[in-house]
């Protein structure tokens, strides 16, 4: 699963929450557009080749990779800083949820 799509199926399912918490998902989407998705950025392979390659036609492919493309990168990341003796520094906002990614 990894390897297809460049993070495990938990990431996926944290990924997937945060859109749907931020309301970052596009309308109608589902997971399997958001692995899409993914699939793209792992590959950067062409629309066509990978539309092919999910079994659908390239203007439904790109009609649901698109608005997850822009969902993705207008996500709320924090950074985190391992200082030395593994320490992990953060500053996030209260009422934030706090997920690491250790892929």
């Amino acid at each position: 699963f990894k390897q297809a799509f460049g993070m495990t199926s938990a990431n996926v399912y944290i990924t997937w929450s945060l859109l749907n918490v931020q309301n970052e998902g596009p309308t109608g989407g589902s997971v399997l557009h958001l692995l899409w998705t993914l699939l793209l950025l792992k590959t950067y392979d062409t629309e066509e080749n990978l539309a092919a390659r999910c079994g659908v036609h390239p203007q439904t492919y790109q009609k649901w990779v698109s608005p997850f493309l822009e969902r993705l990168a207008g996500l709320d990341v924090v950074s985190l800083q391992v200082q030395t003796y593994g320490l992990i520094s953060c500053s996030i906002p209260c009422n934030l949820h706090l997920y690491v990614f250790l892929d």
